[in-house]
């Protein structure tokens, strides 16, 4: 069986590297708190589409917001409102593309408000949900869940 021989450059080689590694994790950790902003308020608004009429009679001012796949904070509602459910189909006849409503399922637009901190490339809520326009979500509230995406980021 061989033995392991290790000398004074092999050590000095662990050190270097191991201190080199620490400089730059602490580097890193500087420039990232630079930019973190805590405490900011933001506004966002919500499309949930192809609910059944009176969804958006369940949603209330106030209500808190839960991700419904990690159970993370996204914030409480400020405001609700319903709107006919639209969708895009083919006219044959004239070859053009129409606008159609559903009779029986409802849009919701759900304006919610979150403390969040900004690090320049995020918006996390309790420093875990991410906030950005275009971001599919998956919600649930006091008696209902929904899904839909994130249309607007209002930062105050």
């Amino acid at each position: 069986m061989k033995r392991l021989k290790i000398n004074f450059f092999d050590v000095a080689i662990i050190a270097i590297v191991a201190v080199v590694a620490i400089a730059v994790l602490g580097i890193n950790y500087v420039k990232q708190k630079d930019h973190v902003a805590t405490g900011n308020t933001i506004k966002y608004v919500l499309e949930l589409n192809d609910n059944p009429i009176g969804f958006s009679d369940l949603i209330k001012a106030g209500d808190s917001l839960t991700d419904n796949i990690k159970n993370y904070n996204m914030g409480k509602v400020v405001s609700v409102e319903g709107a006919p459910n639209l969708r895009f189909g083919s006219d044959l006849v004239n070859g053009k593309i129409v606008e159609t409503e559903v009779k029986s399922r409802e849009r919701v637009f759900v304006t919610v408000e979150a403390i969040v901190t900004d690090t320049g490339a995020d918006l996390l809520i309790d420093g875990l949900y991410d906030v950005r326009v275009g971001k599919e979500v998956y919600l649930k509230g006091n008696g209902y869940a929904g899904v839909g995406f994130i249309l607007s980021v209002e930062r105050q």
